[in-house]
């Protein structure tokens, strides 16, 4: 299969990023039942962890697989940070969530699709067609998503790590106190981020927030 390789040009180089340690054994398997020839060079529960792995190591994956749930930031402003600096890296969105929860916010991160955990051939195919170099409908292959993303986030105005993070949270529906215990802060903390990022953004709500960034809220 011709694909995204490394250096030698032989082996796609897998990354997987979830929080749960049992998901991240299955996909194992299935990259390699679908890449007999790729190497999974990194597995990991915490966002920023990859965003670091993936920007700043060599030689870097060629294929990174994310959950929308994550320690730290969530899978979506991920794949949006690690898109701003790389125009090769093929990254494949998976959630136990309905897909309509995080497609669109994934298409504008600059991944290559999303898949649900329960459809495992679904996600085999995936795998195999992102790593070939290709995109899901609806989705960009990697250059043309990192020069998309690029040019919309010069538009955007910056959150802090912190009030990013906030933001995250209060998009999958936590409420104040779920926030606070999560990131190990005060309740009036939580509060004084999204009231910083409100005023930033000239919005009056967190649901506002969350659509500025691409996130859903039930």
């Amino acid at each position: 299969m011709t694909g995204i390789t490394d250096g030698d040009g032989a082996h796609p180089l897998v990354a997987i990023l979830d929080n749960d340690f049992l998901t991240i054994d299955a996909m194992r398997r299935i990259v390699i039942e679908r890449l007999p020839d790729a190497r999974i060079v990194w597995t990991g529960t915490d966002g920023r962890d990859a965003i670091e792995y993936c920007t700043n190591t060599r030689p870097a994956p060629t294929l990174l697989i994310v959950d929308m749930s994550l320690q730290g930031l969530q899978g979506p402003e991920v794949c949006r940070r690690i898109r701003m600096n790389s125009n090769r890296l093929a990254m494949l969105g998976m959630t136990s969530f309905p897909l309509e929860r995080y497609t669109d916010a994934m298409h504008h991160a600059g991944a290559q699709g999303i898949v649900s955990k329960a459809q495992l051939s679904q996600i085999g195919d995936a795998i195999e067609l992102t790593a070939s170099g290709g995109a899901m409908p609806g989705f960009d292959v990697p250059k043309t998503a990192c020069i998309r993303v690029r040019h919309e986030t010069d538009d955007r105005v910056p959150l802090t790590p912190r009030e990013q993070e906030v933001a995250d949270l209060c998009a999958e529906g936590l409420l104040n106190d779920e926030i606070a215990a999560r990131l190990g802060m005060t309740e009036a903390t939580v509060r004084k981020h999204l009231q910083h990022a409100m005023d930033k953004l000239g919005y009056r709500s967190a649901r506002q927030i969350a659509a500025m960034y691409g996130r859903y809220v039930d």
